[in-house]
């Protein structure tokens, strides 16, 4: 198939976050079976547009646009495009801020060149965009649903400001699905939670877990007795929740019982909330350029996510790395039949944490299982192999939509 792919960053195999290493492991998998072209947006940093030169070097079809903010008039339209995106459209925040109109250009350009089969549009953030006659698909990462309550922001012009965004979400997000001829979820749950949203698509909805870049397994010998890793994307506030909850009452009590325990909190655009967490039993470290080590110095990978939805990247990249990994139901949305164990309340996580951190045995062959299955069931070429079937589902209610005159 011949298909154009609209990302809201570019694919990059060691991306900040979480979504640009999903898009990599897709673009990944996609080519190997297909004719793919990646639009995309790129810059002010840096990191995107390094992102952007790895792909063409690597043989990606890639067309981008390049977003230059500083005090010149560039930053100063931008600033015009996105309030006028928040004000007469009223997108939520992230789709107004990510708005680029020169993004329909390149989608103009590639289908200039001759028919696609099927456009996807890989994220909500850029599902507001023309996409030409094509089947279509969108790819929704996290389902608005009920709001977080254990993580919001506290009262004030915050608070506000984050109700109106869910509100905003809520409304947005069943009029994009209505756009797409399928959309691809990664959960159970979120599926769920979008029938709730828009009774009228629930047979529009797809569940198909994403899929990771194979990483080289961690060495078992590394690890250091009774470290605990949590890594995390700190903008998220379920991570922040999430942060607090193994820090401020799960870890005392695993202590008690194991009194090697430590904690090693790892992630970008962390807040107060969660740097004042360091102390004797707690490091704090950032944003880390390459975790890997403090993954292999691990013993157990705690995810101890207690609200939100999507599925979790790091408990993912933690089982193909061959760690041992304790969560929550939440922590295991889209990851049916993992070998991970996990809890809901206070007292079963500290018990499954504490066990494996003094069971050298089963946390190995706990560790060997996740590679394996992560290998089986969620490598790229494992991925796309589902997605296909959802393009099928596409092309089909395209062709139904062309019939009809729709």
């Amino acid at each position: 198939m011949k298909i154009l792919l609209a990302c809201p960053t570019p694919p990059a195999a060691n991306g900040a976050g979480a979504l640009p290493r999903v898009l990599y492991s897709l673009v990944t998998g996609l080519v190997e079976r297909h004719d793919v072209t990646i639009v995309t947006v790129s810059g002010p940093d840096h990191d995107t547009q390094d992102a952007v030169f790895d792909l063409r070097r690597e043989g990606f079809d890639v067309r981008t646009s390049t977003r230059r903010d500083g005090f010149g008039g560039r930053s100063l339209r931008r600033r015009v495009r996105t309030s006028a995106a928040l004000g007469v459209h009223r997108w939520p925040r992230r789709v107004g801020t990510l708005y680029d109109p020169r993004f329909v250009d390149h989608v103009r350009s590639r289908f200039a060149q001759g028919p696609v089969d099927v456009f996807h549009a890989e994220d909500d953030a850029v599902a507001v965009y023309d996409f030409g006659d094509a089947a279509s698909v969108l790819t929704e990462h996290q389902v608005k649903g009920d709001p977080p309550a254990p993580a919001q922001p506290g009262p004030g012009p915050s608070r506000l400001a984050h109700d109106d965004d869910w509100r905003r979400w809520r409304r947005y997000q069943p009029q994009a699905w209505q756009r797409f001829d399928r959309v691809q979820v990664f959960s159970d749950r979120d599926r769920g939670a979008a029938t709730a949203l828009a009774p009228a698509l629930a047979d529009r909805f797809d569940v198909n877990p994403f899929g990771i870049t194979l990483p080289t397994v961690c060495d078992p010998a590394k690890e250091q007795d009774g470290e605990i890793l949590y890594i995390a994307d700190f903008s998220q506030p379920t991570n922040v929740d999430a942060a607090q909850w193994l820090a401020r009452e799960i870890l005392p009590v695993v202590v008690q019982h194991r009194p090697s325990a430590h904690l090693t909190l790892i992630g970008a655009n962390a807040p107060h909330d969660v740097r004042r967490l360091a102390g004797e039993r707690v490091t704090f470290l950032g944003r880390v350029d390459d975790p890997r080590r403090w993954f292999e110095q691990a013993a157990v990978v705690a995810a101890p996510v207690r609200v939100g939805g999507g599925m979790k990247m790091k408990v993912l990249e933690s089982l193909a790395l061959g760690k041992a990994v304790v969560t929550t139901s939440f922590g295991v949305e889209g990851l049916t039949g993992a070998p991970l164990v996990y809890g809901d309340d206070l007292a079963t996580s500290v018990r499954k944490i504490t066990e494996l951190l003094a069971d050298d045995d089963r946390r190995r062959d706990l560790g060997r299982r996740a590679r394996r299955h992560v290998e089986q069931h969620f490598s790229p070429q494992a991925h796309v192999l589902r997605l296909e079937g959802t393009y099928e589902r596409a092309l089909e209610a395209y062709a139904r939509r062309r019939a009809s005159g729709g």
